[in-house]
């Protein structure tokens, strides 16, 4: 349970604020999500806020996950093969049901996964997958993703919260999405394997296996966790830690995740100063990085972080 929310939340969030037991045993987990927060977001609409991809994330699983180390891990696949000359992905799917108790098939799978990588989708990241050639239902359980030429990144691509699978506006879990009053409750789904069905599904109506997700502002968001009024905090970007570094919490409770990509300069044109590798390299070596972070109060994660001047134009 701490492993699935743990995964919706990673490598979305800049300022995470870790809970230590504010609660009693049989409440559930609060969590302030930085962002705004839809009963049933949709990666079709555009990208999604940090509370919305952690929803999808928890509700509507994609295919593969992404686990508490950030590496790729099980989503909706059970399993997976890639031929030898990397260009068939073929993944087994697990026996799960849908929100509504229908049966997940991969006829179904592969027909939201079609739908957004077409040619005229607006989902956001259809050209970062311009290496699929099509995706198919082999049988009810197997699904191909056929590329026309190797692509070294599906899978971590496939992990992202923007691929998640929702079906008329839910998804197969791992966790079911209930409406809170202006929050959502994530409640463990039974699983639909097990000998005992009602057992299962009696199992998990205890509240303290519950998480209770509610989008705010992060100023709203650090207050409340200041107050003991929620477990955690997660999202936000670094223009949010002045909020924190202003509170009095305490820097035990900061955890800082890994993000894809790299906070810097990126080089836009090719022309100019810095059209030269070693001008490039001259503006590089002048940036004082322990300056730079220790503004943002971070002076003992130095290490952990980095700031580079692309050489890539």
């Amino acid at each position: 349970m701490a492993g699935i929310l743990h995964r919706a939340c990673a490598a979305m969030a800049a300022l995470t604020l870790a809970g230590c037991g504010l609660f009693g045993e049989n409440d559930p987990v609060q969590i302030a999500a930085i962002g705004p927060l839809l009963t049933a977001p949709n990666p079709m609409n555009g990208p999604l806020s940090p509370p919305n991809a952690a929803l999808l994330t928890a509700s509507a699983q994609g295919l593969v996950s992404i686990d508490a180390e950030g590496q790729t891990d099980i989503g909706l696949a059970e399993r997976w093969t890639v031929t030898a000359d990397g260009l068939s992905y073929i993944f087994r799917i697990r026996e799960a049901e849908w929100s509504d108790g229908r049966r997940v098939t991969a006829q179904e799978v592969a027909r939201l996964i079609s739908q957004y990588l077409a040619p005229a989708s607006p989902h956001p990241l259809r050209a970062n997958f311009s290496a699929v050639e099509s995706v198919r239902a082999m049988t009810d359980q197997v699904i191909e993703i056929r590329l026309k030429r190797p692509e070294s990144h599906l899978l971590e691509l496939l992990a992202h919260p923007g691929m998640s699978l929702p079906n008329t506006g839910r998804g197969w879990g791992p966790l079911d999405a209930r409406r809170g009053k202006g929050s959502i409750m994530l409640v463990p789904q039974p699983d639909p394997l097990a000998e005992d069905a009602e057992a299962a599904r009696e199992a998990i109506e205890d509240p303290a296996g519950w998480v209770e997700l509610r989008g705010t502002s992060a100023a709203v968001a650090v207050a409340r966790y200041g107050k003991g009024a929620v477990d955690g905090v997660f999202g936000g970007r670094f223009a949010d830690f002045p909020l924190y570094i202003g509170s009095r919490i305490p820097r035990s409770r900061l955890v800082i995740d890994p993000v894809p990509g790299l906070f810097g300069l990126a080089v836009v044109n090719a022309g100019g100063f810095l059209a030269r590798d070693t001008h490039r390299d001259a503006v590089s070596m002048a940036i004082d990085r322990n300056r730079l972070i220790g503004a943002f109060g971070l002076d003992e994660w130095t290490p952990q972080l980095s700031l580079r001047l692309s050489q890539r134009l």
